[in-house]
């Protein structure tokens, strides 16, 4: 369950302002449906998770003790081990969210991702 208080020996401070943040799923993690949570002032500002039976990832966030409304993106896993490479960046439009075999996902619409931000 999600408090909104990431574990800083396993923290990453990041602010996409100042460049793109990059992360690989592996096989094994996207097996586990392994998530990555990006928080902002004790909030979760995304949520990203892959579900495996839905071959897709679901991004969230958790503000105010609560869950937002779930945005699914379709990404099959690549047999043979490769796993998923994620990206995050801050284009003119906005956030983007691309991950490899799946259309870019612009953000702004649903997520302020904006500032600095602590990866979990």
């Amino acid at each position: 369950m999600a408090d909104g208080n990431p574990r800083s020996e396993e923290s990453l401070e990041i602010d996409l302002a100042a460049g793109q943040f990059d992360c690989l799923f592996t096989e094994a993690a996207l097996r586990s449906s392994t998530h990555l949570n990006f928080y902002r002032d004790g909030q979760i500002a995304l949520h990203v998770k892959y579900l495996p039976l839905q071959a897709a990832f679901v991004l969230n966030d958790f503000i105010d003790g609560r869950w937002g409304q779930e945005v699914h993106v379709e990404c099959l896993m690549t047999p043979g081990g490769a796993g998923v490479r994620m990206s995050l960046a801050w284009l003119e439009q906005g956030p983007e969210l691309r991950l490899r075999g799946a259309p870019p996902v612009n953000l702004a619409e649903r997520f302020d991702i904006s500032g600095k931000l602590v990866v979990q």
